[in-house]
């Protein structure tokens, strides 16, 4: 194979060409971008420092979802103290605490939990039970 780096249009024959971006494990891209973040994951090259800390990031994505902490923004505000959160779903699970719900439910039993990681345990230590009394 050629190496070749783009998709090519060619108004004679109107015709594009999608010409193949091959990488050492297989896969193929048609744009060299996707190639170059591709490779960063597979090497684990963090080329995305954040200016506040010592934090690296492979994608930029990651570093601008990241540097919101340090911005001070927190657009999701709960309604019933005023307290705000950067992520919506932090904000959706502070609100619980004000109201008491507990929509995590344990299928075996009449228990239920604020948050999920609670269950799990729950549902890990009843399965460990019910297989000591077998």
């Amino acid at each position: 194979y050629d190496i070749p780096v783009d998709v090519k249009f060619s108004p004679k024959t109107n015709v594009i060409t999608k010409k193949r971006i091959l990488t050492d494990c297989g896969k193929s891209f048609t744009q060299k971008p996707q190639l170059i973040q591709h490779q960063r994951t597979n090497t684990g090259k963090k080329t995305y420092q954040c200016k506040y800390c010592d934090l690296n990031f492979i994608r930029k994505s990651g570093l601008t979802r990241h540097q919101v902490i340090h911005g001070g923004e927190k657009p999701h505000q709960c309604n019933y103290c005023g307290k705000c959160f950067t992520k919506k779903q932090h904000l959706s699970q502070h609100q619980i605490t004000h109201t008491g719900e507990k929509p995590y439910q344990c299928n075996d039993c009449d228990k239920s939990f604020t948050r999920n990681a609670p269950l799990v345990e729950h549902q890990r230590i009843q399965r460990r039970e019910s297989i000591s009394v077998q």
